[in-house]
């Protein structure tokens, strides 16, 4: 699962189980596939390319003045951000912070890593002095179909927070994209004029959004509220051993 896949599992979880309002940013205007997806549900919502290394002055520009302009109005905004943000975003990281940091507003991150060795340079080299360095609550995802390949041992090496991030079956997926406009909670949701006709695409989708919940905790808990707490809770008692009375 990729970054875009991540983003709108942010954006299904805030704006229909936390019940928060967002806005959004899609920094790829090529593709502007979360905005396509949740847009219509969010307070506000906009398109902000942030792919082009040659234009990253005006376009990083762009973005603080939108977030500056909609941030009052608005629980969270959620930035999916380019493919090339190692180009574009990271060597202005300290820019975007103090800008957030005088808007009184917490940056978080969100990694979807790959094997690809530039890809995984470019990470490292983001924790180590990019935006994820600006960031304290920040998370790095292994997804699950490279375990083979030992990433989230090597993701491990490179920051604490790092986590395995479960992939949906292909035809899931494929129904997923093919309803590209269609928020993936109605999608699942049974009496939803929306929905998949198939309960167990239905299940899977719920089930799997659940658990993708579970693992971006670390950076969507407290935004969630009760709902964050309870899952929260739920992947503490998960991991902690069965004792007999």
């Amino acid at each position: 699962m990729g970054k875009s896949t991540v983003a709108a599992l942010m954006c299904d979880a805030l704006i229909f189980r936390g019940e928060k309002r967002i806005a959004i940013v899609d920094g790829d205007a090529t593709t502007a596939d979360v905005t396509r997806r949740y847009g219509a549900h969010a307070a506000s919502s906009a398109v902000i390319g942030l792919a082009d290394p040659s234009e990253k002055e005006r376009a990083i520009n762009k973005l603080l003045d939108y977030i500056a302009q909609v941030h009052l109005d608005v629980d969270a905004i959620v930035v999916n951000l380019p493919a090339t943000a190692s180009e574009t975003v990271d060597p202005e990281a300290e820019i975007i912070r103090q800008t957030l940091e005088d808007l009184d507003l917490e940056p978080r991150i969100v990694y979807s890593a790959s094997n690809n060795t530039v890809a995984f340079e470019a990470l490292k080299q983001s924790f180590k002095q990019g935006l994820a360095r600006a960031c304290e609550k920040r998370l790095a995802l292994a997804p699950a179909f490279l375990r083979d390949d030992g990433l989230l041992k090597l993701l491990q090496k490179v920051v604490p927070d790092a986590a395995e991030f479960e992939r949906l079956p292909a035809d899931t997926y494929a129904l997923i994209q093919q309803h590209a406009t269609i928020p993936m909670y109605h999608l699942a949701l049974g009496n939803h004029p929306d929905a998949l006709k198939s309960p167990i695409q239905r299940i899977r989708i719920s089930g799997w959004t659940q658990r993708g919940i579970k693992t971006l905790a670390p950076v969507l808990e407290d935004v969630m509220g009760a709902y964050g707490r309870h899952t929260a809770a739920a992947q503490q008692a998960a991991r902690e051993p069965v004792r007999a009375a």
